[in-house]
């Protein structure tokens, strides 16, 4: 009886505590034994919803001196059978079906199974909320989630006279929407064109689960021409579809040809085609897709083909850990790398990797530079002005070729995004130069 007055007044005491930090223990060590009442003490510390969703279970038991059994947290992997969803989330129910399909008929962890499908698709910003419960003597879930789709456009429209005389329309033309056809789908065209030399249009189509089934489709075709020098067109086709443990898994077909132009050719551009098989591994966990506070994102894509009859390889790497520092202060490491190789180290100069501007290398011109290969930190430290607008300043590093002197930034942005619009204003200038010489990078978004 002595046993059982102790291990209640242990029980009593955890409870207590649990009540006050709001918390479950993850680890709880009994030095006496009595199987009932050591399962009504875990029971109490499984309160509320804990009980369904965690365990305690016995992971050492010495007895050398005196009883010592050490119990520990672990979630339940339960072995779901039916998955039913929320009426207002506005996805097909067989890509919905689709898109949660890898929690069904195993054992799993509920809760980490939800994470790693939040970090499957961009527009599940939160992980998924849910209610687990017995039916028809089977496991149950009832998921709910808000998806948080783009619907985006932003155009800049001038006309210049040509060197014929002749007025050409430029400007920029950004459209971004998604979720149309209720397939979580996402749509994207853009051209740009900032004088009669250089224009660039591209199509995307992205469909995470096509006609109801695992595998997802996406397409893109780009048609553009560079500094009137050559005009490159590339089509490409991949599938894609979730993998447990690494996100987005897509593998595909490349194909890219270079016309160069006569003035091209005197300046050492050809002409030249390129075939490749490409793939790609991508993670993305940022709990705010316009202006994340926390979490990562990263890509991993890789193509391998011929170019001129000689292999051709190109790797890129791009990722950012966005972390909080105190209250309204946050971090933001960022990278990214870039390589393309042919066999003989005889690449086309079409096919150099450009760089510079607002989403490559602050501070300097639109594609400023040509690399075989370059890699790029970043560190920005950011202040949350309000739930809608931050501040950030940067510090950024480039770093290609190995005879080319190291590229150095730093400069200030400010970004609002609105239930109709987002905002965003970057001043960025290399560290060697005045600050008056910097460049200015402005974006205006409209959101419908």
């Amino acid at each position: 009886m002595g046993n059982f007055v102790r291990i209640s007044k242990y029980a009593i005491l955890s409870c207590l505590l649990t009540l006050l930090s709001g918390q479950v223990p993850k680890s709880v060590q009994f030095s006496h034994l009595d199987s009932i009442a050591i399962h009504d003490s875990l029971s109490v510390l499984l309160q509320d919803d804990h009980s369904s969703h965690y365990e305690y279970q016995l992971t050492s038991f010495d007895y050398t001196d005196s009883i010592k059994a050490h119990y520990e947290l672990f979630p339940i992997k339960r072995v779901i059978h039916n998955i039913y969803f929320d009426q207002d989330i506005e996805i097909n129910q067989k890509v919905l079906n689709q898109m949660f399909s890898r929690m069904l008929t195993s054992k799993t962890d509920i809760k980490s199974s939800l994470e790693l499908i939040k970090n499957s698709y961009p527009f599940i910003v939160n992980t998924p909320a849910y209610e687990w419960g017995i039916q028809n003597e089977k496991e149950s879930i009832i998921i709910h989630f808000d998806p948080s789709f783009k619907q985006q456009f932003s155009a800049i429209i001038g006309a210049n006279k040509s060197y014929n005389n002749m007025w050409e329309a430029t400007g920029e033309i950004d459209l971004n929407i998604e979720n149309i056809f209720k397939n979580a789908e996402s749509i994207n065209f853009y051209w740009k064109k900032l004088d009669t030399l250089t224009q660039e249009i591209q199509f995307q189509f992205q469909q995470p689960h096509s006609f109801g089934t695992p595998i997802g489709l996406n397409i893109s075709l780009d048609r553009n021409t560079h500094d009137g020098y050559f005009t490159e067109s590339q089509s490409h086709i991949s599938i894609s579809t979730p993998f447990k443990y690494m996100a987005l898994l897509s593998l595909g077909y490349e194909s890219s040809h270079i016309h160069a132009t006569n003035t091209g050719k005197d300046v050492g551009y050809l002409s030249n085609d390129a075939q490749s098989i490409v793939g790609g591994i991508k993670s993305n966990s940022l709990n705010n897709r316009w202006l994340p506070t926390q979490g990562h994102s990263f890509t991993i894509s890789g193509k391998i083909g011929q170019i001129q009859q000689e292999l051709m390889y190109n790797l890129m790497i791009m990722g950012v850990r966005i972390f909080p520092i105190k209250k309204y202060w946050f971090g933001h490491i960022g990278f990214w790398g870039e390589q393309i190789k042919s066999g003989k180290n005889n690449l086309p100069k079409s096919r150099l990797i450009r760089f510079g501007g607002m989403e490559t290398m602050k501070g300097y011109r639109e594609n400023e530079f040509m690399a075989e290969w370059v890699i790029s930190p970043e560190f920005q430290l950011s202040y949350i002005l309000n739930d809608g607008m931050h501040f950030s300043s940067f510090y950024q590093i480039g770093r290609f070729e190995s005879n080319q002197s190291i590229l150095h930034s730093i400069g200030f942005g400010l970004k609002q995004v609105k239930e109709s619009s987002i905002i965003e204003i970057l001043y960025g200038v290399p560290m060697r130069d005045p600050i008056t010489n910097g460049q200015l990078h402005f974006k205006f978004i409209s959101r419908f």
